[in-house]
Formats: C-alpha cells, structure tokens, sequence
C-alpha cells in the first residue's frame, strides 16, 4: 500500500491509500478510470 498525504483546497491534509494494481477510495469518490493521478488531480492542492 502506499500512502499519500495532500493539500485541499481548504488547506487540510487528507491521507489517501490505494495499491498499485489499483485503489479504493472513499465513498462520494467517482473514478471511471485512474491511477493514482487521477487522486491528486480530485482532491487539487
């Protein structure tokens, strides 16, 4: 698993954790697609 710590927009650190093959995120998350860029891209920072 890795481990990735990112800056919203508010300025808060979220901790998001998905595995190479692939990753699960948190409900309200819509990916169709994605690697974890797809994450950082979401979330902003």
């Amino acid at each position: 698993m890795f481990n990735l710590i990112l800056a919203d927009g508010d300025g808060l650190a979220k901790t998001i954790s998905y595995s190479i093959v692939g990753y699960t995120m948190g409900q309200g998350i819509n990916s169709s697609s994605g690697p974890g860029i797809e994450v950082i891209h979401w979330y902003g920072s």
